[in-house]
């Protein structure tokens, strides 16, 4: 009974104090005495060492496989040789002819031709003619004119080139419409002819000579003659023209131009009239990608 009244005399006792320790009135808080700042680990970095590789200076061994010679041949290199590159011409060459024919109102009738001949590398030949004539309703309201002409260009072994070609022109014209038309003229009063004959003749060098010149000399002759009622008249005509060029290197050249126009005209009635003009003309060229200079004088005399 004894022990009994003592066990729970000391349960009171822990009770009591248990409950006087809570206090019950106070509200809970929690302190934080740091924030979390999540970090990750530095990657480890990889350092390139920029020297170069040490040079390796052994030799290497090669090996090679040359199969046998069955033929009794050597082998042997060919000799090369330089080929000089051929001139571009453009166009070939081709004989060409054509014939053209016309009629209209006023023109009666027109006629256009060329023929063309040669082999197309060392021989050419052209011929050309046209003739057309023309009628108004007036009296004497006509004119007719007609021309032909014959080419031709050589081109000899050595690299020359002879050009020529000659020609005839003749031009037939009346005056009309005169006032008033009670006045009688007859066809040769009022009739005009103009002819004309010429011809050329030109020789060059296809390429430049052992010193570096090319040439180009070139001579025209043409006679003109023409009737007007009773007067008449003739002027012949001369011309020379002598061209030479001297490359001196790849950027300059020195020209010289000989010319010789020589004129002689004879009216029917009157005395002759002589003129003639003689020019020399020496240059100097300089000529690059992006330009080109031309210096020179042309010293010019006339003798009547």
């Amino acid at each position: 009974m004894i022990i009994i009244k003592r066990f729970l005399i000391v349960v009171l006792v822990f009770s009591s104090s248990a409950v006087y320790s809570q206090d019950t009135t106070r509200k809970k808080t929690i302190d934080i005495t740091s924030s979390f700042k999540p970090v990750l680990k530095e990657a480890a970095k990889i350092n390139f060492n920029a020297a170069p590789p040490a040079a390796d200076g052994r030799r290497p061994v090669l090996k090679y496989n040359i199969p046998a010679q069955n033929l009794l041949l050597s082998y042997q290199p060919l000799a090369i040789r330089p080929v000089a590159l051929q001139t571009d011409s453009g166009a070939s060459w081709q004989n060409s002819n054509y014939i053209k024919l016309g009629v209209g109102n006023v023109i009666l009738p027109f006629v256009q031709t060329g023929f063309s001949f040669g082999d197309g590398k060392n021989t050419f030949y052209n011929v050309f003619a046209n003739h057309h004539s023309a009628k108004g309703d007036l009296p004497f309201q006509k004119n007719s004119r007609t021309d032909v002409t014959i080419a031709a260009t050589y081109k000899t072994p050595s690299n020359l080139e002879w050009s020529g070609k000659i020609g005839f022109l003749s031009q037939q014209y009346f005056l009309y419409g005169y006032q008033p038309r009670s006045l009688e003229y007859t066809k040769d009063q009022l009739r005009q002819r103009f002819q004309t004959f010429g011809g050329k003749l030109s020789l060059r060098n296809l390429e430049p000579t052992e010193f570096g010149v090319n040439y180009h000399p070139t001579i025209r002759i043409s006679v003109f003659n023409g009737t007007n009622d009773i007067k008449k008249a003739t002027e012949a005509n001369s011309v020379l023209y002598v061209p030479i060029e001297k490359r001196i290197n790849d950027n300059f050249a020195f020209n010289l131009g000989l010319t010789a126009d020589l004129t002689n005209f004879r009216p029917r009635d009157t005395a002759t009239i002589q003129n003639n003009l003689y020019s020399v003309a020496p240059a100097l060229n300089y000529v690059t990608d992006n330009l080109s200079i031309t210096a020179g004088v042309i010293p010019t005399w006339q003798n009547k």
